[in-house]
Protein backbone atom coordinates (compact mmCIF):
# COMPACT_ATOMS: atom_id res chain seq x y z
CA UNK A 1 0.00 0.00 0.00
CA UNK A 2 0.82 3.38 -0.13
CA UNK A 3 1.48 4.14 3.12
CA UNK A 4 4.17 1.31 3.54
CA UNK A 5 6.05 2.49 0.30
CA UNK A 6 5.68 6.30 1.53
CA UNK A 7 7.30 5.53 5.18
CA UNK A 8 11.12 4.65 4.24
CA UNK A 9 13.67 6.85 5.08
CA UNK A 10 14.54 8.13 1.33
CA UNK A 11 10.75 9.01 0.46
CA UNK A 12 10.86 11.08 4.32
CA UNK A 13 13.75 12.86 4.18
CA UNK A 14 12.55 14.20 0.49
CA UNK A 15 9.50 15.28 1.32
CA UNK A 16 10.24 17.02 4.32
CA UNK A 17 13.05 19.20 2.44
CA UNK A 18 10.26 20.62 0.16
CA UNK A 19 8.67 23.98 1.04
CA UNK A 20 5.54 25.71 -0.02
CA UNK A 21 4.65 29.65 0.28
CA UNK A 22 1.31 30.94 1.49
CA UNK A 23 -1.11 31.01 -1.72
CA UNK A 24 -4.82 32.12 -2.23
CA UNK A 25 -6.90 29.11 -0.56
CA UNK A 26 -9.38 26.80 -2.44
CA UNK A 27 -12.52 27.37 -1.57
CA UNK A 28 -14.35 24.77 -3.23
CA UNK A 29 -13.49 21.59 -1.65
CA UNK A 30 -13.59 18.20 -3.16
CA UNK A 31 -13.50 16.85 0.69
CA UNK A 32 -15.69 14.54 1.99
CA UNK A 33 -16.71 15.42 5.43
CA UNK A 34 -13.26 18.54 5.55
CA UNK A 35 -14.46 19.45 8.80
CA UNK A 36 -13.65 15.82 10.64
CA UNK A 37 -17.35 15.38 11.90
CA UNK A 38 -19.27 12.28 13.42
CA UNK A 39 -16.37 10.41 13.86
CA UNK A 40 -15.50 7.38 16.32
CA UNK A 41 -12.00 5.41 17.02
CA UNK A 42 -9.73 5.55 14.23
CA UNK A 43 -13.15 5.58 11.56
CA UNK A 44 -14.13 9.22 10.27
CA UNK A 45 -16.66 9.59 7.60
CA UNK A 46 -14.72 10.57 4.01
CA UNK A 47 -11.10 9.91 5.09
CA UNK A 48 -8.90 6.80 4.64
CA UNK A 49 -6.40 7.05 6.84
CA UNK A 50 -3.23 4.42 8.87
CA UNK A 51 -1.86 4.00 11.97
CA UNK A 52 -2.53 6.32 15.06
CA UNK A 53 -5.37 8.23 13.03
CA UNK A 54 -8.22 9.25 15.14
CA UNK A 55 -11.41 11.48 15.33
CA UNK A 56 -11.77 13.58 18.45
CA UNK A 57 -15.29 15.34 19.18
CA UNK A 58 -16.91 17.66 21.81
CA UNK A 59 -13.23 19.09 23.23
CA UNK A 60 -12.88 15.73 25.00
CA UNK A 61 -9.33 16.29 24.60
CA UNK A 62 -9.44 19.78 25.54
CA UNK A 63 -9.58 20.22 21.67
CA UNK A 64 -12.20 22.02 20.49
CA UNK A 65 -14.08 22.67 16.55
CA UNK A 66 -12.00 25.59 15.08
CA UNK A 67 -15.04 27.65 14.18
CA UNK A 68 -17.09 25.91 16.80
CA UNK A 69 -19.72 25.14 14.29
CA UNK A 70 -19.25 21.71 14.91
CA UNK A 71 -17.79 19.28 16.97
CA UNK A 72 -14.73 16.89 15.51
CA UNK A 73 -11.51 17.29 14.90
CA UNK A 74 -8.65 14.81 13.69
CA UNK A 75 -5.93 13.53 15.66
CA UNK A 76 -3.03 11.75 14.86
CA UNK A 77 0.39 10.76 16.79
CA UNK A 78 3.62 8.65 16.02
CA UNK A 79 3.65 5.12 15.75
CA UNK A 80 6.59 4.28 18.05
CA UNK A 81 7.47 1.92 15.96
CA UNK A 82 11.11 4.84 15.04
CA UNK A 83 12.83 4.63 11.88
CA UNK A 84 10.56 7.27 10.46
CA UNK A 85 7.26 5.77 11.63
CA UNK A 86 4.13 8.00 9.86
CA UNK A 87 0.54 8.07 10.92
CA UNK A 88 -2.33 9.74 8.21
CA UNK A 89 -5.04 10.83 6.90
CA UNK A 90 -5.96 10.92 3.25
CA UNK A 91 -8.59 11.19 0.80
CA UNK A 92 -8.23 10.86 -2.89
CA UNK A 93 -9.68 11.42 -6.42
CA UNK A 94 -9.81 10.84 -9.88
CA UNK A 95 -7.96 13.32 -11.85
CA UNK A 96 -6.54 14.27 -15.41
CA UNK A 97 -3.58 15.48 -16.59
CA UNK A 98 -3.05 19.66 -16.46
CA UNK A 99 -5.71 20.55 -13.71
CA UNK A 100 -3.83 22.46 -10.81
CA UNK A 101 -5.31 22.09 -7.53
CA UNK A 102 -4.51 23.36 -3.68
CA UNK A 103 -4.14 21.77 -0.59
CA UNK A 104 -4.77 23.40 3.20
CA UNK A 105 -5.31 22.33 6.48
CA UNK A 106 -5.58 23.79 10.02
CA UNK A 107 -3.29 22.06 12.72
CA UNK A 108 -2.94 22.65 16.52
CA UNK A 109 -0.91 21.23 19.22
CA UNK A 110 -2.10 21.43 22.96
CA UNK A 111 0.08 22.04 26.29
CA UNK A 112 0.92 18.67 27.64
CA UNK A 113 1.15 16.64 24.72
CA UNK A 114 2.56 18.65 22.55
CA UNK A 115 5.38 18.25 19.98
CA UNK A 116 8.49 19.40 22.89
CA UNK A 117 8.48 15.98 24.44
CA UNK A 118 11.23 13.89 24.20
CA UNK A 119 13.40 14.54 21.69
CA UNK A 120 11.20 17.11 19.93
CA UNK A 121 11.93 16.00 16.42
CA UNK A 122 8.26 14.62 15.10
CA UNK A 123 6.66 16.67 12.48
CA UNK A 124 3.68 16.99 10.36
CA UNK A 125 3.13 17.54 6.70
CA UNK A 126 0.27 18.42 4.47
CA UNK A 127 1.07 16.80 1.54
CA UNK A 128 -0.51 17.62 -2.21
CA UNK A 129 0.07 14.50 -4.89
CA UNK A 130 -0.62 12.74 -7.37
CA UNK A 131 -0.99 8.56 -8.63
CA UNK A 132 -0.65 7.30 -12.31
CA UNK A 133 -3.57 4.67 -12.80
CA UNK A 134 -1.65 1.65 -11.44
CA UNK A 135 -1.44 2.98 -7.91
CA UNK A 136 2.35 4.29 -8.22
CA UNK A 137 2.78 7.76 -6.70
CA UNK A 138 4.34 10.38 -8.69
CA UNK A 139 6.58 11.44 -6.19
CA UNK A 140 8.36 14.21 -8.53
CA UNK A 141 5.59 16.23 -8.89
CA UNK A 142 3.86 16.18 -5.18
CA UNK A 143 4.19 19.36 -3.20
CA UNK A 144 4.49 19.53 0.85
CA UNK A 145 4.23 21.89 3.68
CA UNK A 146 5.63 21.55 7.06
CA UNK A 147 2.51 22.61 9.19
CA UNK A 148 3.40 21.18 12.87
CA UNK A 149 6.63 20.80 15.17
CA UNK A 150 8.00 21.68 18.29
CA UNK A 151 8.74 24.78 17.01
CA UNK A 152 5.10 25.99 16.69
CA UNK A 153 2.38 28.13 18.84
CA UNK A 154 0.66 25.99 21.45
CA UNK A 155 -3.33 26.15 21.99
CA UNK A 156 -4.44 27.58 19.17
CA UNK A 157 -5.62 27.45 15.82
CA UNK A 158 -2.61 27.92 12.43
CA UNK A 159 -3.83 28.73 9.34
CA UNK A 160 -1.15 27.30 7.34
CA UNK A 161 0.46 27.71 3.65
CA UNK A 162 -1.37 26.47 1.12
CA UNK A 163 0.26 23.78 -2.00
CA UNK A 164 -0.40 24.07 -5.22
CA UNK A 165 0.69 21.60 -7.85
CA UNK A 166 -0.33 20.34 -11.12
CA UNK A 167 -1.34 17.42 -12.55
CA UNK A 168 1.55 15.50 -14.13
CA UNK A 169 1.28 13.29 -17.62
CA UNK A 170 0.08 9.88 -16.69
CA UNK A 171 -1.15 11.53 -13.62
CA UNK A 172 -4.73 9.71 -12.82
CA UNK A 173 -5.57 10.87 -9.48
CA UNK A 174 -5.01 13.72 -6.88
CA UNK A 175 -4.79 13.18 -3.37
CA UNK A 176 -4.55 15.29 -0.17
CA UNK A 177 -2.31 14.17 2.74
CA UNK A 178 -1.90 14.69 6.60
CA UNK A 179 1.12 12.98 7.86
CA UNK A 180 2.42 12.45 10.99
CA UNK A 181 6.13 11.66 10.94
CA UNK A 182 7.76 10.55 13.86
CA UNK A 183 11.34 10.26 13.48
CA UNK A 184 12.44 7.95 16.69
CA UNK A 185 10.32 7.67 19.81
CA UNK A 186 8.96 11.33 21.13
CA UNK A 187 5.72 11.58 22.06
CA UNK A 188 2.80 14.20 21.52
CA UNK A 189 -0.06 14.64 19.15
CA UNK A 190 -1.50 16.92 16.44
CA UNK A 191 -4.96 17.95 15.29
CA UNK A 192 -6.29 18.80 12.72
CA UNK A 193 -9.76 21.14 11.08
CA UNK A 194 -11.11 22.53 8.02
CA UNK A 195 -9.13 20.65 5.04
CA UNK A 196 -9.56 21.92 1.50
CA UNK A 197 -8.99 20.12 -1.14
CA UNK A 198 -9.70 22.21 -4.62
CA UNK A 199 -9.07 22.98 -8.34
CA UNK A 200 -6.96 25.72 -9.17
CA UNK A 201 -6.75 27.80 -13.25
CA UNK A 202 -5.17 30.58 -13.80
CA UNK A 203 -4.63 32.42 -10.69
CA UNK A 204 -8.57 31.45 -9.95
CA UNK A 205 -10.62 29.47 -7.55
CA UNK A 206 -12.80 27.60 -10.03
CA UNK A 207 -15.90 25.12 -9.11
CA UNK A 208 -14.44 21.14 -9.14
Amino acid sequence: MWPDRFATRRVILAVALVGAAHAARAQVTMLDNPSFEGGSGNSIPGWSSFENAYASNNGDEGVFDRTGTGTGVGKLYGTFSGNYGVSGFYQQFGTTPGRCYQFHVYSYQKTGDDLTTGTADNFVLERLTFFDAGGNELTDYGVNAQILDATFPKDTWIDNPTVTATAPAGAASVAGYILFIQPEFAGGAGFFDDAALGRKWSGKKVPI
